[in-house]
């Protein structure tokens, strides 16, 4: 599920930057990396395809057709 956040122009230029630094698709990926790091979190304890894009309500109905 989405969400909006709210950051002050100079976040999001940083946020910009180190998106762009760590080769990140999206500022998700970037905000996760970031918390990796501060709090010594490996990236496994996200799931074992932390890249895999999150399945959509259309996904799940695709699944279950016979």
């Amino acid at each position: 599920m989405a969400t909006t956040i709210m950051v002050n122009e100079s976040t999001l230029q940083v946020l910009r930057d180190l998106k762009e630094r760590f080769h990140a698709r999206s500022y998700d990926e970037t905000v996760m990396r970031l918390v990796s790091k501060s709090v010594d979190i490996p990236l496994s304890k996200f799931g074992s395809r932390p890249k895999m894009k999150p399945f959509m309500g259309d996904d799940r109905g695709a699944f279950h057709e016979l």
